[in-house]
């Protein structure tokens, strides 16, 4: 597998015309030379991989044709974006879908995410057919399986991670998830092609589907410089958890992932691969911290989230600015009374299966506990 052959069927896909030009180019390269060089990944998730490569740079090449030929959506002006970030196993989904309620605002959704073109308009949004189709397929799995939504669950209308934009320049968190070879180039690469596609993206949506965007991903953590300079009002929402908790839940939600893509999962390798990730998170993270007016930045703690959602997204719409109106605040009661916590079963997980222990971890998750006075969580086994 080379780049020219995985190039070559996203063309042939997506009925594109071969244009091998783009910074998409780079990402790509490194990510295949990391699947061939790693012995341990089965033919089942090489196959899995190599899919994932071709649909991702199909929606890749579609929006770079889309916008050559639609030059004026680079005129939209993103205002004031709402980013939330943190720790994975946070609470940003919970924030989110939260935020997503709130029809003054705008979510990326989860289908749109992964087929950007055409964009949907605002009376289509939730009711385009890649959108129904993809909701079907969902409820087909969960049928079968219901387990596959203890850990993490997104339907086609929901909102979904940034990451998803940024996977299509191949420099996201989510390859390095599965290939934990690529995690080493992706810390130290050059992140500002793939904001200027995210940004790309979000300006051929807007022109199709106005409101005010609220986001998230975990990875911004990484690259706050980069998100500043790309967008550089953008409003961010940083959320708060005891983070040895956050490392056991999130070793587990990327075991399960790569189980579903047919990978041989090896708990010692998943520990390694998050470890490296959330290390990086927190570093960079509090590092950044200091320069964050507090107009920029707003701290959420999860504990305080799951306890007491409403007054805490009463108190964030202050924040921002906006008005915490009856309709917005009744739409997120609705949510909240349909989605349960554990609606699917409860996410068992533990230090003890992925053979963590506190006293091993880097300073920095110590740091970090006690840099924002984090409330630690009951014991694990």
């Amino acid at each position: 597998m080379t780049n020219l052959e995985i190039f070559d069927k996203a063309c042939e896909r997506g009925h594109l015309t071969p244009c091998r030009a783009g910074s998409y180019w780079e990402g790509l390269e490194v990510l295949i030379q990391a699947i061939e060089q790693d012995t341990s990944i089965t033919p089942a998730f090489r196959e899995n991989l190599t899919e994932l490569l071709i649909t991702n740079l199909v929606a890749r090449l579609k929006v770079d044709d889309y916008i050559a030929a639609n030059p004026g959506v680079r005129q939209e002006t993103i205002h004031k974006p709402v980013i939330v970030f943190g720790l994975p196993r946070t609470g940003t989904t919970l924030v989110s879908h939260l935020l997503a309620t709130d029809p003054a605002r705008r979510s990326l959704r989860h289908w749109e995410a992964a087929e950007p073109v055409p964009p949907a308009t605002t009376e289509t949004l939730l009711s385009d057919p890649r959108c129904l189709r993809k909701h079907i397929a969902q409820e087909l799995l969960l049928a079968l399986d219901p387990r596959l939504a203890r850990a993490h669950w997104e339907f086609a209308e929901d909102p979904t991670e940034c990451d998803s934009l940024l996977s299509q320049d191949f420099k996201s968190a989510h390859w390095a998830m599965l290939v934990p070879q690529y995690g080493n180039w992706l810390h130290a690469c050059d992140m500002r092609p793939a904001y200027a596609h995210h940004k790309s993206v979000l300006q051929m949506l807007q022109a199709a589907t106005h409101g005010r965007w609220n986001l998230k991903s975990t990875c911004h953590g990484l690259f706050i410089d980069t998100l500043q300079a790309t967008y550089p009002d953008v409003r961010m929402i940083w959320t708060h958890r005891d983070p040895f908790r956050a490392f056991a839940s999130t070793c587990s939600l990327v075991r399960a992932q790569q189980a579903i893509l047919g990978a041989q999962v090896d708990s010692d390798v998943v520990r390694s691969s998050c470890e490296v990730y959330l290390t990086q998170l927190l570093t960079r993270s509090l590092r950044a911290n200091p320069q964050l007016s507090d107009g920029t930045v707003y701290h959420l703690w999860y504990n305080r989230l799951l306890q007491s959602p409403i007054e805490e997204m009463r108190e964030l719409y202050r924040w921002l600015g906006d008005d915490f109106t009856p309709p917005v605040e009744e739409r997120m009661r609705s949510w909240l009374s349909a989605h349960p916590q554990a609606k699917y079963g409860k996410h068992q997980y533990s230090l003890a299966e992925f053979n963590i222990r506190e006293s091993t971890l880097p300073d920095i998750f110590h740091d970090y506990l006690t840099h924002f006075s984090i409330a630690r969580e009951a014991p694990m086994a």
